[in-house]
C-alpha cells in the first residue's frame, strides 16, 4: 500500500459520494460542491479531510424533533 496512491483514491471516492449523494436542483447551489471539493482549502488537505468552518456545529434539536414522529412496532435491541 503506498500512501500517496491510497489518498488519491480515498479522496476521488470522497468526492464521488458527496457529488451523487447531494445533487443539487437549486440554481443557487448549482456547483457549490464542486467549488468546495476544488478549493485548496476546502475539504481536502494534503491525504487528510477536514471538516472545519463554515461547518457549525448543530445542537440536535432538529434530529430529535424529526425523529420523534416514527412509530415503531418493536424496539431496537
Amino acid at each position: 500500500m503506498i500512501p500517496s496512491v491510497l489518498a488519491a483514491q480515498l479522496q476521488t471516492g470522497v468526492e464521488d459520494f458527496l457529488k451523487t449523494t447531494f445533487p443539487v436542483s437549486t440554481q443557487f447551489f448549482h456547483g457549490i460542491i464542486d467549488r468546495l471539493l476544488t478549493k485548496e482549502e476546502g475539504v481536502f488537505k494534503g491525504p487528510f479531510l477536514s471538516m472545519q468552518l463554515p461547518f457549525q456545529m448543530g445542537d440536535g434539536s432538529m434530529v430529535k424533533s424529526a425523529l420523534d414522529s416514527f412509530l415503531i412496532a418493536l424496539p431496537a435491541f
